[in-house]
């Protein structure tokens, strides 16, 4: 459908519930009144990660990553 907002709006109409998207600017005005918008941690770990590189001594960071890495070890266990 495209990356504009016409597509989501088009797929949306009216949802009322929970929206779990990337962020992404075009989810922000779409749904129902009641919708609520969840962020996927995939995308917020990933600007941890970036943080990282650009400075290996960025220990805020390092610990947001190594807590988002527990999380995502407990959804995958068997």
């Amino acid at each position: 459908m495209g990356r504009d907002r016409e597509g989501p709006k088009l797929f949306l109409g009216n949802f009322d519930g929970l929206l779990q998207t990337d962020g992404y600017k075009v989810y922000d005005k779409v749904g129902g009144p009641r919708i609520v918008h969840a962020a996927c941690l995939a995308h917020a770990r990933r600007k941890h990660v970036d943080a990282v590189k650009v400075n290996a001594k960025d220990a805020e960071s390092a610990r947001i990553v190594a807590l988002m890495d527990e999380l995502f070890a407990i959804r995958n266990r068997p």
